[in-house]
């Protein structure tokens, strides 16, 4: 590998947003797999070869382990914030519809098929007959009106309903004006059909949200409902069984799945340190783990004998995230000084080690809408330009090399998540970097699922940094558009920008591709330049996976979850 470039390879997931089993192929499998906590991995001599490795995961059997940081237990299509808790949700619940490794709607889904009115406000699904929840009851249409009409709840207060806001009769349900939701029609146990206000050219991939069984998850008021997130039943290629909290969860294959079946048992999903992920991979502790991006895992991960390395360009951005209703975040100047103000380059190539690049908008290069770099900002350090921009909006330097502005010291109080290295090392830069100007930094260093809360349901926070991963289109909606600014919806910052918004709703009802391109390069080159985030940087993401997972391909369309119905393990 060349250090310094990037190896594009390609690959899904969605927006911003995250097992074991007890069906062994053999009784000798499933006592090993009780055992796999106290092995060790081992080298032996054999007749012909010596110093074989011996690869411990093979004793786990046909149980696929993999690695993650952290679970919310919101395990549920309408309630999951991180990618993580996705994972149980897309493995637990099947969609109407379902996508292909380049983000593509596929044939795959409860419906078998789908039909769109000529003037593109109605969208009739038809399910396949049979599909059975877990439990053993069949899937109807009603299952998917309950689903989405719990989505309009005026309870609901998770941060996954953004796109249902267009179909007719959203709003009235929500606001309690009717009891019925006009758009949404059951038209038989196997027909359904929604109505939206006005065309949509991404509509059909914003019915992807899991169908939950009505007899499970009915409820008097909402609070019921929440008590069931950590506890999922649906559809999907795999049945929850258990969740130890903080530790670990495990499902099992569903052996009555309608589609096709899983060739592994179960999974186990456990919740492993970021910076101890990779030996627990090269111990073959687990099967799959996506560490830290930098030159010391990929060795690592290199030289041992059981690891496959998966890399590619991630469709995916980092960032710092202004809480845009505060007066000193308010002025764009104020952002992008402090912008001009951070050693990025330097930052990134200290962190990832040529694992990642400079960031400059929202629109991800690998985006089939991706703007000329040319014709953005790059925000290159400037330390001269970004005092005069800050003294020019007032803030000078006090007697005591305090940045003040009518008596008020320049603080930044930053809520920052503990799990990334990255997350840290970013803080401290700041702080270096800002302090010349003046500005103090103060960390609020938490868990990442109490920076979600803080950020997206408290709105509570003065800066924050995170990463966002991007669906197949760059339809920014659900994280710039003014009216998702709300507790729990992930436009967190505050951004309005009445341009923004109309380039926004212009291109969901634009269906000539060319022209939507040129609509997203125009928010591109906004966005770059209102800087409601400081983009930070686009990372080439690395999975380690051990020689005994055969068939799984990663990209950024296309997680291991995708991967179920194909890979297979070796034990």
């Amino acid at each position: 590998m060349n250090k310094k470039k990037f190896i594009l390879i390609i690959i899904i997931v969605f927006s911003l947003f995250i097992i074991a089993c007890s069906d062994t192929k053999t009784n000798k499998a499933s006592e090993d797999e009780k055992k796999i906590e106290n092995d060790k991995t081992e080298y032996v001599k054999d007749a012909e070869i010596e110093n074989k490795f011996i690869n411990i995961g093979l004793k786990r059997g046909n149980i696929l382990k993999v690695a993650t940081t952290s679970m919310e237990g919101n395990f549920n299509p309408i309630a999951y914030n991180s990618i993580y808790d996705s994972w149980i949700s897309k493995m637990v619940f099947d969609s109407l519809i379902d996508f292909d490794e380049n983000g593509l709607v596929n044939d795959k889904g409860i419906a078998k098929y789908f039909e769109i009115s000529e003037d593109k406000t109605t969208y009739i699904f038809h399910l396949r007959e049979g599909v059975m929840f877990h439990d053993g009851i069949e899937l109807t249409a009603k299952d998917v009106e309950f689903t989405y009409y719990t989505l309009a709840d005026p309870s609901y207060d998770f941060s996954r309903n953004s796109e249902i806001s267009d179909i007719t009769g959203v709003k009235e349900y929500t606001n309690g004006e009717t009891d019925k939701i006009t758009g949404i029609k059951v038209i038989d146990d196997y027909t359904i059909s929604f109505t939206i206000k006005e065309p949509n050219v991404k509509k059909i991939n914003e019915f992807a949200y899991g169908i939950m069984p009505m007899h499970y998850y009915s409820y008097k008021n909402f609070d019921e409902f929440k008590l069931l997130v950590d506890k999922p039943i649906g559809t999907g290629i795999m049945k929850f069984k258990r969740y130890v909290k903080g530790k670990s969860v495990e499902l099992i294959k569903n052996k009555d799945y309608y589609g096709i079946n899983a060739k592994v048992d179960g999974v186990v999903i456990e919740i492993i340190p970021l910076e101890s992920q990779v030996f627990a991979l090269t111990s073959g502790e687990v099967d799959i783990c996506n560490p830290e991006a930098n030159l010391s895992n990929y060795e690592i991960m290199k030289n041992s004998k059981i690891i496959n390395i998966q890399e590619f360009i991630d469709n995916s951005f980092r960032y710092i995230g202004f809480n845009l209703r505060l007066e000193k975040f308010a002025d764009k100047n104020i952002r992008q000084a402090l912008a001009y103000a951070l050693r990025l380059d330097d930052f990134i190539e200290m962190q990832w080690e040529g694992f990642a690049r400079h960031c400059y908008s929202p629109v991800s290069p690998i985006s089939w809408a991706a703007p000329d770099i040319n014709e953005l900002n790059k925000y290159e350090y400037n330390i001269e330009k970004a005092k005069k921009m800050l003294k020019d909006a007032g803030w000078e330097k006090n007697a005591d090399g305090k940045l003040m502005k009518n008596n008020e010291v320049f603080t930044i109080t930053w809520t920052i998540y503990k799990e990334a290295e990255w997350s840290l090392n970013l803080l401290n830069t700041a702080k270096n970097n800002w302090g010349e100007l003046g500005i103090e930094v103060i960390p609020n260093v938490m868990e990442f699922n109490e920076v979600v809360n803080e950020v997206f349901h408290k709105q509570n926070f003065e800066i924050f940094n995170m990463r966002w991963v991007l669906s197949s289109d760059p339809d920014p909606y659900e994280f710039f558009y003014s009216k998702n600014d709300e507790y729990g919806k992930f436009n967190a910052v505050g951004f309005h920008n009445d341009k923004a918004d109309k380039i926004i709703l212009d291109a969901r009802k634009e269906y000539d591709k060319e022209k939507r391109i040129k609509l997203y390069q125009e928010w591109a080159k906004l966005a770059n330049d209102e800087l409601p985030y400081i983009y930070i940087s686009i990372g080439t993401t690395i999975w380690g996976v051990n020689d005994r997972v055969k068939n799984i391909k990663l990209g950024p369309y296309s997680d291991w979850v995708y991967n179920l119905d194909k890979i297979e393990l070796e034990y």
